[in-house]
């Protein structure tokens, strides 16, 4: 998770990675186009190796996209500007533990308007809660008459029963972002 063992190929005929398995073991390298030689002629291919840690800036310098070879999953566009907040709280807290709280405390700040509208409408199906008891014993056994009764009490009261949800669906993504971040981070 925090290594890489890469091959780059340094000259444009070096086309795709090969790899496949033998009796002996597997075998890895990189194939070329067929080079058609004469007696006594000789084909030279240039490769670069990489073998170290998935420190991005060390991959970015040595080019060919190394740094791609780090996986922050498919919200990896939220867990890039993490990862460098993360680096910029650290030079200032000179601690990874206390850069980890300062970007929590920035995240959370964030989605503070999102979580308070999620709380709000939580509250408001929760004082609505002994009126919706007393529909269900209203209209028991009469399911169609109970769901049109509750529409019309959730528009009374003008509550979205979905807004309690929805605010949540926005925050996944940025908690697996971070998730990801603090995961690979070989910072930490």
């Amino acid at each position: 998770r925090y290594f890489l063992a890469a091959l780059m190929p340094m000259e444009g005929s070096l086309s795709a990675f090969a790899r496949r398995t033998t009796t002996t073991g597997e075998e890895i390298g990189l194939r070329s186009e067929v080079a058609s030689l004469g007696p006594r002629q000789a084909v030279t291919y240039r490769i670069g190796a990489y073998l170290g840690p998935k420190d991005r800036t060390v991959l970015a310098a040595a080019g060919k996209e190394l740094e791609r070879g780090v996986d922050y999953g498919w919200f990896w566009w939220l867990a890039l500007p993490f990862l460098g907040i993360l680096q910029f709280c650290f030079r200032f807290l000179r601690s990874y533990g206390l850069a980890i709280l300062a970007l929590t405390f920035l995240v959370k700040a964030a989605l503070f308007p999102i979580s308070l509208k999620m709380f709000r409408s939580m509250k408001k199906m929760q004082e609505l809660q002994p009126k919706m008891t007393a529909l269900k014993a209203k209209f028991k056994g009469d399911n169609q008459g109970l769901q049109q009764a509750t529409m019309e009490l959730y528009r009374q009261h003008k509550v979205n029963p979905m807004a309690g949800c929805l605010p949540m669906v926005v925050q996944i993504p940025v908690f697996f972002a971070l998730y990801k971040v603090l995961y690979n981070a070989i910072e930490l």
